[in-house]
């Protein structure tokens, strides 16, 4: 998956209610530098649907 798709990826999820490990919202994942981006997706991929 290319970093564009991942930032895609972790937008939608916290679009449906998925939190931010940094706290950050939609529009600040696409700032993220590559390492931090791989842990919001890894958080992304995981969620279940609660907080």
């Amino acid at each position: 998956m290319s970093h564009e798709e991942k930032i895609s990826y972790v937008q939608q999820a916290m679009v449906h209610g998925c939190p931010s490990y940094f706290g950050l919202n939609e529009n600040e994942v696409s700032q993220l530098a590559p390492d931090k981006l791989e842990i919001e997706f890894d958080c992304a991929k995981n969620w279940n649907g609660e907080e």
